[in-house]
């Protein structure tokens, strides 16, 4: 009876403590996927508290207050916040009280009620001084820089800068994007438009290094309002824009708003003022629906409810204090009857240890049968993706069919995963030679749907159509992608980036046209040596800029411009799409850059292409070292 009364000891508790371990791993999957994909983490959100649908957990509550602040329902997130709070003031626990009352300060700061955005966002960094929590501290500093700034209060903004100059050695890696982002927004204030740029593009690379994606959406207006600042329209609009589908595409509410507000700036200011009404149209919805007035007093209902609670809390503690005695003397009447239960409870649960021993054989033979169908299932995924690259590569050329054209040349192609967005496309008819490199949205099975699409209207472009211009073909390509994604209920808005090249064998005339990719020739050229006389042979590289719109909808397309470019012997043609150059590496985790890929074209230039083709390569691995490859990478050479 000893033996088993110790062991219903250990054995029950522990099945408590598993619960709580599982709810732990959900939180912490949650906050890992938070800012890349909030809509997952709010799942695990779920899970977890389904784990503790008896018991309130303030973690908990705090995951799902985050998400709801992220999409835009306010009232939500302040019931959540509420209960929350409640719970860490009754156990005391300031750390967590501290990132509650921070989540409030920013939903304030959403609704545009200052005054409680400034008292809470206090309350949460004193807080974090009196406990000394670093991690946490650095984080309300740049909330109250924020603050400050949007305040316009130079001196506050200042100050709040300087003190997290002293924590700069202990930034955790995302830290550096706000750093830069709050420093930007402090010289915008100051009116020095340059300096903010430069930090503002700073934060750009870490938002999306680290795949922040509110930061992104939000760091994007902010380079539209610093380059209108600095008389700089044209870039002014490219960010805005972005910035706008950056938010629709990702859901985010609040960033769309406000990247429609600089667009219509922007918009305004260069007189465009029809296309700036049809934005203040979207833009007057989504402020309706996220600053509905009804809302806004429904929320400060709920804050004041609060403070009657905390009001009614400090009269309950007085009450508490008066009966604190009268309990105790119970207290000391129960510990008899409660060993009396627990001696019962103790029999009760070596039957019950029993009956889940024999229920957890039975479980685990129906996990052992449930992992093998998921075994199954995983297998029977990876080989019909593994099929599927082989149909992508059956539509792609064979490199021997480009070299019977075009003896001197290479394709460097990598996919980031099994299938790829990217693709490279060959055809000939008659004296004409048709050759392009091409980039889909996306990479992976998403990207190799779209580049079958994109590759069956080039197809049909020339084939059906007899279509030789490139400007033309792309315009028709762009047509018929439009509308085979018409015919989903889906709003698709997917599509391709191309350089496209159409080489009259017997002239050497090349006409070019590109959608967002560039051509670039590189030409040897000779000069006499002053001081031996004789030839010293030097390269340069041609570059003809793309139009700025892809092959797929587009709220300012236009017919898409041809160039045509009479070609010399040894000329070398070069067309490519942007995963080389957007990937990471190198002793700084740093992007390659396009301005490297020229630098390294230049430098072997007098090699013959397939060695070109191995260095590059050799190149492009050494510089991503053990990085994960970003994305999908093509690179085609042609020699005249």
């Amino acid at each position: 009876m000893k033996f088993f009364l110790i062991l219903t000891l250990f054995i029950v508790p522990s099945f408590f403590f598993a619960q709580k371990g599982k709810s732990d791993f959900l939180l912490n999957k949650a906050n890992e996927l938070f800012k890349s994909n909030p809509d997952s983490s709010f799942v695990l959100c779920n899970q977890a508290n389904e784990l503790n649908v008896k018991e309130n957990r303030g973690d908990v509550l705090l995951c799902r207050a985050r998400y709801f602040l992220t999409v835009s329902d306010y009232e939500n997130s302040e019931l959540e916040l509420n209960k929350a709070i409640f719970l860490f003031e009754k156990q005391k626990d300031f750390t967590s009280l501290s990132s509650a009352f921070s989540l409030k300060s920013i939903l304030y700061d959403r609704i545009n009620n200052q005054e409680l955005h400034e008292k809470y966002l206090l309350k949460s960094y004193h807080l974090d001084k009196m406990s000394n929590n670093e991690s946490q501290l650095i984080n309300r500093l740049f909330n109250l820089v924020n603050l400050y700034i949007g305040l316009e209060n130079v001196e506050s903004s200042k100050k709040y800068l300087d003190e997290l100059e002293k924590f700069k050695t202990k930034f955790h890696k995302e830290d550096n994007y706000y750093y830069h982002q709050n420093r930007g927004l402090y010289f915008l204030l100051i009116k020095n438009s340059s300096k903010a740029i430069d930090e503002f593009n700073f934060a750009k690379n870490e938002a999306i290094k680290y795949k922040m994606l509110d930061s992104r959406a939000t760091i994007l207006t902010f380079l539209a309002d610093a380059y209108l600042e600095n008389k700089q329209t044209n870039l002014a609009l490219d960010f805005a824009y972005e910035g706008y589908e950056f938010s629709v595409k990702n859901k985010l509410k609040f960033e769309e708003m406000e990247a429609l507000e600089v667009l219509i700036n922007v918009l305004e200011k260069g007189n465009n003022y029809k296309q700036a009404f049809e934005f203040q149209k979207k833009y007057n919805t989504i402020s309706n629906e996220l600053l509905n007035i009804e809302k806004l007093n429904k929320i400060n209902e709920i804050n004041d409810r609060l403070h009657q609670l905390e009001n009614q809390r400090i009269i309950d503690v007085k009450n508490n204090k008066i009966d604190q005695q009268k309990k105790y003397n119970d207290e000391v009447k129960s510990k008899s009857k409660i060993l009396s239960l627990f001696l019962i409870f103790a029999v009760l649960s070596i039957f019950i240890i029993g009956f889940v021993f024999v229920r957890t054989k039975k479980l685990n033979k129906i996990i052992g049968r449930q992992k093998n169908l998921v075994e199954e299932k995983n297998q029977e995924i990876l080989d019909s993706i593994t099929y599927a690259k082989r149909i992508q590569s059956a539509i792609l050329p064979q490199p021997k069919l480009v070299k019977e054209y075009f003896r001197d040349s290479f394709i460097l192609y990598k996919p980031k995963d099994i299938v790829a967005g990217d693709f490279y496309w060959f055809e000939a008819i008659d004296n004409l030679i048709f050759f392009a490199a091409a980039d889909c949205t996306g990479h992976g099975v998403p990207g190799a749907m779209v580049s079958v699409v994109c590759h069956n209207a080039l197809n049909r472009s020339i084939k059906e159509f007899s279509l030789t211009n490139p400007a033309s073909i792309l315009d028709k390509t762009r047509e018929i992608v439009i509308a085979e994604f018409e015919k989903s209920e889906e709003d698709v808005k997917d599509g391709m980036n191309i350089s496209l090249c159409v080489l009259d064998s017997t002239t050497k005339l090349l006409s070019w046209a590109g959608a967002h990719n560039p051509l670039w020739i590189l030409r040897s050229t000779s000069r006499s040596s002053s001081d031996t006389e004789a030839l010293e042979k030097t390269a340069e590289i041609i570059e003809f800029r793309a139009d700025k719109q892809p092959i797929g909808k587009f709220s300012f397309a236009k017919a898409f411009t041809n160039h045509e470019i009479q070609l010399v012997e040894n000329d070398i043609i070069y067309i490519f799409t942007d995963g080389f150059q957007d990937q990471f590496g190198g002793e700084k985790g740093k992007k390659y850059k396009i301005s490297q890929i020229r630098e390294l074209l230049l430098s072997i230039s007098s090699k013959n292409l397939e060695e070109q083709k191995n260095l590059i390569d050799q190149n492009f691995e050494t510089w991503k070292g053990q990085l994960d490859q970003v994305d999908d990478v093509c690179l085609m050479g042609v020699k005249i």
